[in-house]
């Protein structure tokens, strides 16, 4: 680690840096969606250009992204968000709303200029009571 600061030192140093870890370190990988490299993380580095992003995949191949600073453009933005727990965070998806109806940017199921059926109140609403009612457990 202390050569990849090194050089990010000597090369631009625009990094925005924070601690994790603590508590969130006590729950179990697969108990939420975040990815587990998180989980075991003790600090996230953030990065402003493509030269130090590409480092920084290149000298921590397992590591993850952190889902608010990630790049726009993260090319394995899938596995990089939510890692090992994605097969199960795509079966919730498929179960809680497998007509794709919230659909948003690098989410679970995201599905690039799709546009779903609204014209079924009742569904939309039945979805969404579903997916609260999830989260309330």
């Amino acid at each position: 680690m202390k050569d990849i600061l090194k050089w990010f030192i000597f090369n631009g140093f625009g990094t925005f840096n924070y601690l994790i870890g603590g508590r969130m370190m006590e729950v179990g990988a697969s108990d939420t969606a975040t990815h587990p490299v998180m989980r075991q993380s003790v600090f996230q580095i953030s990065v402003f250009n493509d030269a130090m992003i590409e480092k920084l995949r290149e000298e921590l191949p397992d590591s993850a992204a952190g889902f608010n600073h990630a790049a726009k453009d993260e090319p394995d933005w899938e596995n990089q968000f939510w890692g090992d727990n994605l097969d199960r965070l795509r079966d919730m998806k498929q179960k809680y709303d497998p007509d794709n109806r919230f659909n948003c940017w690098h989410c679970v199921g995201y599905l690039e200029n799709s546009s779903p059926d609204f014209s079924n109140i009742e569904e939309i609403v039945a979805a969404t009571t579903a997916y609260l009612a999830f989260r309330r457990n």
